[in-house]
């Protein structure tokens, strides 16, 4: 799917999408569906997806996964990597179950250059507001990602691990800006069963009481408020958290193994920094930087 649009559509599982086999959605906004039953308001995952430079956005369920709902490795199927690059989720909602923004059962994310931002498992047993995975028995990598405003009623406001599992938990220039955790704490991160230890660096952490639970990093993330600005148009295809003047995230951590370009398209790290080696941002945005006008937009088909 490229250049297309999926809005305003309704099942009782996958509002907008349910995808049995192989997916590839580039330049694409699924938006303001709704999964009335069993789960994955925006889309319900079976086979190996990937998400380019897409939004999905605003989708609802009285199941799990507003946004996505990711079935690989359940019902006799195959674990399937769902990779996220440069997309933004947001303000997806399951009210009544887990998986505000994504519902996976086990693990299998990789995300890139994306944003995770205002999705909510509401209810007070509600867990995993942005991401809920059963048990991580696949690896669960984030890079140059910004997971922010996300809320759940329980346990886990950026990401919930319900059991660890056997695969992997890897951040590395990854954003945590979730408070939303009023019962069961864990604002940020939360794991019920088990516990999990997170591989990788140059990560920030920001939020109330009780930040992480059953989780810990092998290199301390640093901490402090990053100063977002709200989801908007900061150029580019998607919706963006920007930092703002004076965020700890800005020009905090070394480039290498980051992407050449932010979210938005622009370069990273940003030339105007001032500083030798060129430091990058924390998160999917790299602040104040400049477009690169040849790359920026990605590559005409020939």
């Amino acid at each position: 799917m490229t250049n297309s649009n999926v809005a305003n559509n309704s099942a009782w599982l996958g509002g907008g999408m349910c995808v049995k086999g192989t997916l590839t959605m580039t330049d694409s906004l699924v938006k303001d569906n709704s999964a009335t039953y069993f789960g994955g308001g925006g889309i319900f995952l079976y086979g190996v997806s990937t998400l380019t430079r897409s939004t999905i956005s605003d989708n609802t369920t009285t199941g799990a996964g507003g946004g996505i709902l990711a079935a690989g490795g359940s019902y006799n199927v195959p674990p399937a990597l769902l990779t996220l690059d440069s997309s933004t989720l947001s303000g997806n909602t399951a009210p009544y179950g887990n998986g505000g923004g994504i519902f996976s059962f086990v693990g299998d994310l990789a995300f890139v250059n994306s944003t995770i931002a205002g999705n909510s498992a509401s209810g007070t047993s509600g867990y995993g507001g942005g991401i809920y995975v059963k048990q991580n028995d696949q690896p669960i990598t984030m890079r140059q990602t910004t997971i922010a405003s996300n809320t759940a009623g329980s346990r886990g406001g950026g990401l919930m691990i319900k059991q660890s599992g056997a695969g992997t938990v890897t951040f590395d220039g990854t954003l945590f800006a979730n408070t939303g955790a009023p019962f069961g704490g864990g604002g940020n991160i939360g794991v019920t069963i088990g516990s999990i230890t997170i591989a990788g660096s140059g990560n920030l952490e920001f939020s109330g009481p009780a930040g992480d639970i059953n989780a810990t990093f092998d290199t301390a993330p640093l901490t402090g408020d990053p100063l977002l600005g709200p989801l908007a148009s900061n150029g580019g295809p998607t919706q963006t958290m920007l930092p703002g003047a004076g965020s700890p995230a800005i020009n905090a951590i070394a480039c290498a193994g980051a992407p050449p370009v932010d979210q938005r398209g622009m370069l990273r790290p940003d030339p105007a920094s001032g500083s030798w080696p060129m430091p990058c941002d924390i998160g999917a945005v790299e602040a104040n930087s400049i477009s690169d006008l040849i790359f920026a937009n990605g590559f005409e088909s020939p």
